[in-house]
């Protein structure tokens, strides 16, 4: 799969200086593991000068979180450029320092998910205890890059009318649209299913169809990036957005919040009419609206944070939870609108996360975190299938659905190490693993049997069942899922290098990895199937005008399920160059590669479903960015992307022997 985004550039021209950079670069990280990289930082950087506008090199540079009031000190090289990579988002104050010149110093520079964003400094002659406060704001967009995204930051969601998801935050961008049969939020066309969710960089993407599996409480987060075109080359797997969740960390202030959010029926209007066909399960008939009645639906959800210092200046932490308490209560008629009871269902979904930050010296920082988020449902509540809050089945029937229930834990582990080489270097090493189950219990071990028509003269069957309508059940059909696990595992490394004065500035970046995912999955139903009856008719035989039947009629067994345990990978390499040949005009050159290996279910006849090499998947990247009046407030851009996405993992269960699904007609 593939997708071509039109931009303002002859790809020709710079695919040839392209190929020519990547011969060069790709020699230093070839035997590098490999695998998708993903943003959760931005880059301040600049150029020092002095009254005459000469290059002023030594300059310190204290780059401080206004959030946190963690500092980092870095210096500047001889041409006055200063580069600070991997700054976790926020707002910052940059102090500028030099013997025999009055200090600088900005007050307020807001850094975005990644975003570059150039703040310089003009020192003046004078004494270090001499300070000039810059009272123009710093720029706020990236004046070098080429990426259409939409930043969101804790400020503003805060404010925000929202839901308690960070994927709702979608809606805010302006290629984005949600419908249900685009399985969700679309952006730029795409599938839902076509999107990257990230938390923390670990891809929470179902490895089975695609949709966003994680959810994270926005108190956790400190900036939502959703980036819809002109990405980078270090992206893959997406033909629609990204979808980036960056979560916040502690520092040498402590902080700490708590909350408690309700929503429920008491608050809420009653259900939409429900659309009814008197006779569903024949010619369907006669169909109208019904009204439901106004059933208990309550959620509970308190919570609270905490993050600061363990030991000032080195190690710090970040603790939140947010659980949700979900009850709800439905009143049913069964058999017909004759027999009352009511189900109930108790739901527990467990938001849970840390993080660990460890800066032993200023050129070294580490972070670690656990994000776990469990949910267990006990009781099932059927849909209603008749006339106002009417089942139809017997009160008997559905009486499992009070045992049953289903479990979802789920955890998502990060680390990363990020190491300033120099002053324009930076080497980062980072893995991750999102693990995924999902299992139901109490279900029935025998087989549902539905009424498909009704029994209508058929002699010998007790009165409850004589008198049944279509629809009628024994117990629900519900498949029995032992396990359904999925984990996906990656670890990556990628190499930054700022470069001056070689026919303009470089920006470059190296990377790649490996991600592995791996589905074990036993899904059956109970009983060797469920069945069918079809009283009082005949069936017709394939490819032939014969109608077969017994004295009553005939019946139809499905054994459907999911059965195995497989695995495969994806690697990938990429080069990217933001290429600042004037002051006001950068372009942005980028290649990645991928090799992707779809397995099979049965490995005994073929190991692979499919196999994409390097070669198959060639994923360039071309931008270029003017900044219109030299000082970072407008900037035109264009870029052209070819993307490629990855094939969903319900592609080898359904053709190559996971789903096993056998019918018998008798």
């Amino acid at each position: 799969m593939q997708r071509t985004n039109g931009g303002l550039i002859d790809g020709a021209a710079l695919g040839r200086v392209m190929l020519g950079l990547l011969i060069v670069a790709g020699a230093t990280l070839f035997l590098n593991p490999r695998a998708a990289a993903q943003e959760r930082f931005g880059t301040l950087a600049g150029t020092v000068t002095d009254q005459s506008a000469a290059f002023l090199a030594d300059v310190t540079v204290r780059i401080t979180n206004r959030e946190n009031s963690r500092e980092l000190i870095i210096r500047t090289d001889a041409a006055g450029v200063y580069v600070a990579r991997q700054l976790e988002p926020g707002h910052y104050r940059l102090v500028f320092e030099r013997t025999g010149f009055t200090n600088n110093r900005v007050d307020d520079a807001l850094l975005l998910v990644g975003r570059e964003i150039r703040v310089n400094a003009t020192l003046q002659l004078g004494t270090m205890h001499q300070s000039v406060a810059v009272t123009e704001a710093a720029p706020l967009i990236d004046a070098t890059g080429v990426s259409n995204s939409n930043n969101i930051t804790a400020d503003e969601f805060n404010n925000l009318p929202k839901a308690r998801s960070f994927q709702s935050l979608i809606a805010f961008t302006p290629t984005a649209n949600s419908g249900q049969l685009e399985g969700g939020f679309q952006i730029n066309g795409a599938s839902g299913a076509e999107n990257q969710f990230i938390i923390d960089g670990v891809t929470t993407n179902s490895l089975i169809d695609g949709r966003s599996r994680q959810n994270v409480a926005f108190e956790f987060l400190q900036e939502v990036q959703v980036k819809a075109a002109g990405m980078d080359a270090e992206y893959g797997g997406a033909l629609g957005g990204v979808v980036n969740a960056v979560t916040k960390s502690g520092g040498n202030q402590l902080h700490g919040e708590a909350h408690y959010y309700y929503s429920g029926n008491a608050i809420s209007a009653g259900p939409v009419q429900r659309l009814f066909l008197f006779d569903q399960y024949g010619s369907g008939k006669n169909p109208a609206y019904v009204q439901d009645h106004k059933n208990q639906n309550d959620t509970h959800e308190p919570g609270g944070s905490l993050g600061g210092p363990i030991l000032k200046n080195k190690l710090f932490f970040f603790l939140a939870e947010s659980p949700q308490f979900v009850r709800r209560g439905n009143a049913y008629l069964f058999n017909n609108g004759l027999d009352p009871d009511t189900l109930k269902q108790r739901q527990t979904a467990q938001q849970l996360f840390s993080k660990l930050t460890l800066v032993p010296v200023q050129k070294l920082r580490m972070n670690l975190s656990w994000l776990w988020t469990p949910t267990r449902t006990e009781g099932i509540l059927p849909a209603y299938n008749g006339i106002a809050n009417s089942v139809l089945t017997t009160k008997a029937g559905i009486q499992p659905n009070k045992a049953q229930g289903w479990t979802n834990p789920q955890s998502n582990y990060t680390a990363q190490v990020d190491y300033m080489v120099s002053a324009t270097t930076l080497l980062s090493v980072r893995g991750g693993r999102f693990w995924d189950n999902y299992r139901n219990w109490g279900i029935p071990p025998v087989s549902s049997v539905t009424f498909m028509t009704a029994p209508t003269g058929v002699s010998g069957l007790p009165p409850e069942l004589a008198n049944t309508a279509p629809g009628y059940f024994n117990t629900p059909k519900t498949q029995q899922t032992f396990f359904d696990i999925t984990t996906r595992t990656y670890y990556h490394a990628d190499l930054s290098k700022f470069i001056s004065h070689a026919w303009g500035t470089h920006d470059i970046k190296i990377g790649g990895g490996t991600s592995k995912g791996v589905n074990k999955v036993d899904v059956s139903f109970p009983g060797a199937g469920y069945v069918n009856i079809y009283w009082n008719q005949k069936y017709k035989q394939l490819g032939t005008a014969n109608l077969v039947g017994g004295q009553y009629g005939y019946y139809e067994v499905d054994n459907i399920g999911t059965r195995g345990v497989t695995g495969g990978t994806v690697s990938d390499f990429y080069f990217q160059d933001h290429w600042r040949i004037v002051p006001r005009v950068t372009l942005t050159l980028g290649l990645r590669m991928e090799n992707e290996h779809i397995p099979s279910f049965r490995p005994d006849i073929q190991k692979d479903a499919f196999a994409f090499g390097f070669g198959d998947k060639l994923s360039p990247r071309l931008g270029i960015a003017w900044d219109v009046f030299g000082r970072g407030q407008l900037k035109v851009f264009g870029s052209y992307n070819r993307l490629y996405g990855l094939v969903p993992y319900e592609t080898s269960r359904g053709s190559f022997g996971g789903d096993i699904w056998t019918v018998y007609y008798r």
